[in-house]
């Protein structure tokens, strides 16, 4: 994975993040390189630049990407201000990913497991002719990561 021709490094340490009210005051809504949390990141960790998704952050630092988890407090705090409401300032950590979502991680047995659950759910009468359901997609927020931003 790369963003803006820069390749993303799995981070395996966590930052605790205190984001102040004057980085709330100086963040953009709806924008992951210029959101309070984004703000707070490259004051504290003295980063050249960050990106904070709803959930993935990424720090670029000493010439690479670094990406982090985003807790859940942190996700509903940038959530919240996208819809213009309130950032809350605070005391957030940012964590390394679990295994199974890293970069480059082997994800055959997950996929595996998966396909025998719906094998079985298929031989099970009782689960046939239900709909699945909808996915939920937040709207109103920043943007996700796309593929022009992995180039």
């Amino acid at each position: 994975m790369k963003i803006e021709g820069i390749d993303v490094k799995d981070a395996n340490h966590k930052i605790v993040l205190n984001i102040t009210k004057d980085d709330v005051k100086a963040g953009s809504l709806k924008k992951a390189n210029s959101c309070a949390a984004a703000k707070a990141l490259c004051r504290q960790e003295g980063c050249e630049a960050a990106k904070v998704h709803m959930s993935r952050a990424y720090i670029k630092k000493g010439g690479k990407w670094l990406r982090f988890g985003v807790p859940m407090a942190l996700r509903n705090e940038v959530l919240a201000f996208d819809r213009g409401g309130k950032f809350e300032p605070g005391e957030y950590t940012l964590v390394p990913l679990q295994p199974t979502v890293r970069l480059g991680a082997d994800r055959r047995h997950v996929y595996e497991k998966a396909a025998r659950k719906a094998k079985d759910r298929r031989k099970n009468h009782a689960s046939q002719g239900k709909l699945k359901k909808a996915y939920h997609v937040v709207s109103g927020v920043r943007a996700r990561m796309v593929d022009e931003w992995w180039k």
